[in-house]
């Protein structure tokens, strides 16, 4: 016992890793715990401490993580000594303390369940999608051809105080401000396959600039939805969405069945295209054309690794508990046919 101590003592990174393990089966047992230690207590407290510390500073965090996370590791790896050491309790311990920081300032919220009712929706078969869609295009038709211009200007306040306000008509804290950031050298983001993230170690939420006005509000409600502790894909694109078509602006609401119609047609595509074709007849060329510059948009900004990205995004959410990995983020539209279901 007292040389597996001195171990812990000299290994503080896979002491921590264990601990988060251990704490990670007990949350899963007893989802009340979960709610009352991490949700609570221990969430607001890292929330408020990130936003008025880090969050204070005029510039993203994420440029000081890159810069000081390899100093930290080359630093770091002089405490072990021998290649035995640096191959195998040197990188245990690195995994121990990264993953123990992501797991205690959000990563824990994956162990909860979900606040929305509607997140156990089932999937929409075809004719259901085209009749969603039907309705999303006569919403579109309502409104001017101005709002869906993409260089539309909206602040990022703007859709953080619709984010909020939808959250809380769901009773969801909405604890301290995250803030937001644009990530400088557009396109580099999506050139590795992310379109905008949440980095629990800051607190703070990244897009990659490059996106059109539409599509960047949708991302960054969505990131924004991540920010105030809601963890699955759909659930923070279903908050997305109907934080947007709830909002007093009407530019919001006009987006966010944008970005509805935009799903809808894709998955249309790869189910029926037939649909998919009959759909786009029935749309305005406002929003016709809207789609053909936002795919333009996509285009000038290739992967580096096709494919790569959505491997691991996929491998990484199947290992948070949600088991449709990747396609968790179309499932917002069956979230949103079960909410009119319900009257949401």
């Amino acid at each position: 016992m007292k040389s597996f101590s001195s171990f812990l003592v000299k290994n503080k990174g896979i002491g921590l890793l264990l601990l988060t393990l251990f704490m990670l089966m007990l949350f899963l047992l007893f989802p009340t715990l979960q709610k009352v230690i991490f949700v609570q207590l221990i969430f607001p407290c890292v929330r408020y401490i990130l936003d008025f510390t880090i969050g204070l500073l005029p510039f993203p965090f994420i440029y000081i993580l890159v810069a000081l996370l390899p100093l930290w590791i080359w630093f770091y790896a002089q405490k072990f000594q021998g290649i035995r050491s640096r191959l195998t309790w040197l990188p245990l311990n690195i995994v121990g303390w990264l993953l123990t920081g992501f797991m205690w300032f959000w990563g824990f919220h994956y162990t909860g369940q979900s606040p929305f009712v509607e997140h156990d929706a089932k999937a929409l078969s075809q004719d259901e999608l085209y009749e969603l869609g039907s309705r999303t295009t006569s919403l579109l038709q309502q409104y001017p051809a101005p709002f869906l211009d993409e260089n539309l200007t909206i602040s990022h306040e703007e859709i953080q105080d619709a984010v909020v306000a939808y959250l809380s008509t769901k009773e969801i804290p909405c604890y301290g401000k995250p803030s937001f950031y644009e990530v400088g050298l557009h396109g580099l983001m999506r050139k590795n396959g992310v379109a905008g993230i949440y980095l629990p170690f800051s607190g703070q939420a990244h897009i990659d600039g490059s996106f059109l006005a539409p599509t960047k509000a949708f991302i960054i409600a969505h990131e924004l939805a991540h920010a105030y502790g809601i963890s699955a894909e759909s659930d923070a694109d279903f908050v997305a969405f109907m934080a947007l078509y709830h909002a007093q602006d009407e530019r919001l609401q006009c987006i966010a069945q944008f970005e509805l119609y935009r799903a809808i047609r894709s998955q249309l595509h790869m189910l029926n295209d037939s649909l998919r074709i009959q759909l786009d007849s029935m749309q305005s060329i406002q929003v016709m054309d809207l789609i053909k510059k936002t795919k333009a948009n996509a285009l000038q900004y290739p992967e580096f690794f096709p494919g790569l990205q959505e491997k691991m995004n996929d491998r990484y959410l199947k290992m948070m508990g949600i088991e449709d990995g990747i396609r968790n983020y179309d499932h917002f539209i069956d979230m949103i046919w079960q909410s009119e279901m319900i009257g949401g």
